[in-house]
């Protein structure tokens, strides 16, 4: 999904994981930010990308298969 972004032109993808160590290999792909989402300090990983972004991200891509994880996708 990253690379298809970058394909297409996005200029910041950002990456979200439990697994830091995850965004070394996402790099490769064309993420460019990373939101460790296991410490987000109390609020949710959507909120820090609103903070990250100035006002949140233009597209979402859930690739996991998490309800709840949809759901905070679009929050």
């Amino acid at each position: 999904v990253a690379e298809g972004a970058r394909l297409c032109g996005a200029t910041r993808i950002i990456g979200v994981d439990i697994k830091p160590e995850k965004f070394e290999i996402a790099k490769k792909f064309g993420v460019t930010d990373f939101v460790h989402a296991g410490e987000c300090e109390n609020k949710s990983v959507s909120q820090v990308i609103i903070e990250m972004t100035g006002g949140g991200a233009d597209y979402c891509f859930e690739c996991v298969g998490m309800a709840s994880l949809v759901h905070e996708a679009y929050a």
